[in-house]
């Protein structure tokens, strides 16, 4: 459980949401993964949702499926027939690590012609080191078989072929011929049927046997690994030191939001401690993409939470005098105290109804009591996944600045209702903000409310509307006992 989740884990950093994740365990670990990704903070919970499934071989002989190779690993023949009403998936063995956005990895079904089913690498790039080429004692493809840790499956393509009882009668043949499980049952199909597999390179399946005696993966000279396969139990033995190092480092991550300073420090520093080893004198290949991703996450959050960048790659921050800078994500902030949870889901309905869905997200600024962060976390969990998708959200607690008495200020109007005053001091991060009540609801596009900020000109700090637009009806002009003064931006 702890390997799969670091492996889920890995392709949370650099992949934005939304990703789902089809996870096929036996009963007794389903609450383990569970209880695993509850203790991760909440906004990463948020990001993905997770679907579970029993172990099924689909097509009977349970036992003999099971135990072919490594228990279970016979599942992925049969996730055509069970998830069969997906289209497409990323197949992964649970000992792999993302140093990459998943959705580069993704884009390669756009390159699938007409034929193709699956996309798989080659299992070796050297004749010399070859497995398939010296010892099979079956048919395999191409000149060095493939690997099967790491795959795309078009499943819809996969059932009209009828793939899996294509598998069957190769089992049947070959039974007392195979090595390798399934991996060599798919060695010999696309044997049988070369046109239907699209290879990938092995940036996105590196192996020990990669680095074993020399580098032997060229295209990480350019571009880096952009996924690690443990396989051999890798991450876990001393063996292959330099694996395990990055394990150990995206294990102890602990989310926090300066990849640089933890994830990539940590690879590098663990990394130098086995730099006289084959694999260790190719620590760059290693630390090369990640850190390309590292530097476009962090510029990217940049331009979306502080304004925009140049062409020399200075960003500028927005202040009073560069209203133009303002981020392109809205960044919404509720402040929810007791059993008002109903009604800010129906608010956020009324923003996901009104508002285009895009490629950008909102940002929702939850300020919560310690029930009401449990009730949202609940209820947003029981919303349709693409309603999810919309929102980035992070919890802050109710926090009253220690110059003010604080029992004054919650006591003032209604619970915790004057914490809006104090957004600036809890979001220090953040140089722009919509504050919404929970009892409101949107009638128009979140869009057209964050670019009223267009219309601020260098004195403006707050925009608000009229409490009322006819004056007999007014509230302040008949009974306010302090000054007041009509908005000028509204």
């Amino acid at each position: 459980v702890t390997e799969a989740s670091n492996a889920l884990k890995s392709a949370l950093i650099f992949t934005p949401p939304p990703l789902i994740f089809h996870i096929f365990t036996e009963n007794h670990l389903k609450q383990e993964f569970q209880s695993k990704f509850e203790t991760w903070p909440n906004e990463y919970q948020s990001n993905f949702q997770v679907n579970y499934y029993d172990i099924q071989f689909t097509r009977g002989n349970d036992a003999q499926w099971r135990n072919l190779f490594k228990q279970c690993c016979t599942q992925r023949l049969f996730i055509p027939d069970i998830l069969t009403n997906i289209d497409s998936v990323l197949y992964i063995d649970t000992d792999v690590l993302f140093l990459s956005n998943i959705r580069e990895l993704w884009r390669l079904f756009r390159k699938f012609n007409s034929t193709q089913i699956a996309s798989l690498t080659p299992e070796h790039e050297e004749l010399s080191m070859g497995w398939y080429n010296r010892f099979a004692r079956h048919p395999y493809y191409g000149k060095l078989g493939l690997n099967s840790g790491v795959m795309l499956m078009n499943l819809t393509r996969i059932r009209e072929v009828n793939m899996i009882d294509d598998i069957l009668k190769i089992y049947n043949i070959y039974e007392k011929n195979i090595t390798w499980g399934d991996q060599c049952l798919l060695n010999i199909y696309f044997n049988q049927y070369p046109e239907r597999l699209l290879e990938f390179t092995c940036e996105w399946n590196y192996r020990p046997d990669h680095c074993m005696y020399e580098n032997n993966c060229p295209t990480t000279e350019i571009m880096g690994i952009k996924l690690l396969h443990g396989c051999r139990g890798a991450f876990h033995n001393e063996k292959y030191q330099e694996f395990k190092a990055i394990y150990r480092a995206i294990d102890e991550w602990n989310f926090e939001s300066n990849l640089k300073s933890t994830i990539l420090h940590k690879i590098k520093l663990y990394l130098s401690e086995h730099s006289t080893t084959n694999c260790g004198k190719i620590s760059s290949m290693f630390t090369k993409h990640i850190a390309k991703e590292i530097s476009a996450k962090n510029r990217k959050n940049d331009i979306n939470d502080h304004g925009t960048c140049s062409a020399t790659n200075e960003c500028t921050k927005p202040t009073l005098n560069n209203v133009s800078s303002i981020q392109n994500s809205p960044h919404l902030a509720l402040v929810i105290c007791g059993d008002r949870d109903e009604e800010v889901l129906v608010l956020l309905k009324s923003i996901f109804l009104f508002t285009k869905y895009s490629s950008t997200n909102i940002y929702l600024h939850l300020i919560t009591d310690e029930q009401a962060k449990k009730n949202m976390i609940k209820k947003l969990s029981e919303v349709p996944l693409l309603m999810r998708q919309m929102f980035i959200v992070k919890y802050y607690d109710i926090i009253y600045p220690s110059y003010v008495d604080r029992e004054q200020w919650i006591n003032l109007f209604r619970y915790c209702g004057t914490q809006r005053i104090f957004l600036p001091d809890n979001l220090p991060e953040l140089d722009h903000i919509l504050y919404f009540d929970t009892d409101t609801l949107l009638l128009q596009s979140l869009d057209r409310f964050w670019s009223l900020f267009n219309n601020f000109n260098q004195t403006h700090i707050v925009g608000l509307v009229k409490e009322n637009e006819v004056l007999q009806l007014s509230w302040y002009p008949l009974y306010s006992k302090h000054p007041f003064v009509w908005p000028t931006v509204y």
